[in-house]
């Protein structure tokens, strides 16, 4: 399975998955969630094991602890090869107009983040990647210019989407990662979806 955001993948003909290494995947089947903007992506032909998380690998944030994006921000620009990743903070345990789906980061994110993981400093995903702040609309609405704000849905919502319980949780790093470890670790994990129109 592949997590991801419904808008990145709903009404397109063709999707296919490439991950951080480059290993390109063909989706077999797509379901969506009925409220929430995301989707899982299950494919044709499954990545490695070790290349995966386990659902068990997915937890809530919490408010202050340091978060890391990974992604294909404007892919346009940059590329859609290798990964991109921000630092940052949980800024708030809630998201655009209080939402509690979501949570608020200071990690930069841009167009093409959307669907990529969100991961906590031990490596687990607290998130994923769903909205940027326009700040030109809360601008021309309420005369102020907001810093960049940046939202992600909580992991919760992707284990309520997989049906999964809670059991068997498998992974906890002994320490903390850096930048550095988390980009080298996770890569492998994040992948670029690629869709086609009629």
């Amino acid at each position: 399975w592949v997590i991801t955001n419904r808008h990145v993948v709903e009404n397109w003909k063709t999707v296919q998955v490439r991950n951080g290494l480059g290993e390109l995947r063909e989706a077999k089947k797509i379901t969506y969630d009925k409220y929430l903007d995301l989707a899982i992506i299950e494919l044709a032909e499954p990545y490695a094991q070790e290349l995966s998380h386990n659902l068990s690998d997915v937890v809530d944030p919490k408010v202050g602890e340091a978060v890391f994006v990974i992604g294909f921000p404007l892919a346009q620009i940059f590329g859609n090869q290798h990964p991109v990743i921000s630092m940052g903070i949980v800024s708030s345990n809630f998201g655009y107009m209080e939402s509690e789906s979501q949570f608020q980061v200071t990690a930069k994110m841009n167009p093409g983040n959307s669907g990529g993981p969100v991961f906590n400093k031990r490596g687990e995903v607290i998130g994923v990647a769903v909205a940027k702040l326009d700040k030109k609309a809360v601008e021309k609405a309420s005369g102020k210019m907001p810093e960049d704000v940046n939202f992600a849905l909580k992991g919760a919502k992707i284990l309520d989407l997989a049906d999964y319980d809670g059991a068997g949780r498998k992974y906890r790093a002994s320490r903390n990662l850096d930048a550095e470890e988390i980009y080298a670790r996770k890569r492998p994990a994040v992948v670029v979806v690629v869709t086609e129109t009629d």
